[in-house]
């Protein structure tokens, strides 16, 4: 997904949150990890092309999975194990909620629209693969249509 359709889709999760909060903290948080969610793909970007080379390279070079290897250090469950263990552990990691919230959603779009397998949004799996890029990349069902074309 491009910037735009992150933002827009992030839409019925803020009002969502909203409603159920009535906190712009929450909104805000939320709606924020959603989104910026995507900053892990700069380091990628940069790690294979060597240098930045512009915004339309960017979102060409990752929009069509011109990546050879894939860190993505942010799209990953492990993240919400991680603080549900914290939570569990006693530590004071409830207003980290609604970043939980956004990173659930934004992961769920990404596994569902993305041609992608389901596993790849793990980071262990992708670290047992060396995260190459081509162990994740073949075609699966997709509620998007466009991804698999």
């Amino acid at each position: 997904m491009r910037l735009t359709s992150h933002v827009m889709a992030a839409i019925p999760l803020s009002l969502g949150i909203f409603l159920s909060t009535g906190s712009w903290y929450a909104l805000g948080l939320a709606t924020a990890s959603s989104v910026l969610i995507d900053v892990d793909h700069l380091p990628d970007y940069v790690y294979h092309r060597g240098c930045w080379r512009g915004i339309q390279d960017f979102f060409d070079t990752c929009n069509g999975c011109g990546l050879v290897r894939t860190f993505l250090v942010f799209h990953s469950w492990e993240w919400l194990i991680v603080w549900g263990l914290l939570s569990v552990g006693g530590l004071p990691v409830g207003f980290l909620w609604p970043v939980a919230a956004g990173m659930v959603y934004h992961l769920a779009l990404d596994t569902a629209s993305n041609a992608v397998r389901p596993s790849f949004y793990w980071f262990s799996c992708r670290a047992l693969r060396g995260f190459k890029q081509s162990h994740f990349s073949e075609v699966k069902t997709s509620l998007n249509p466009a991804a698999t074309a």
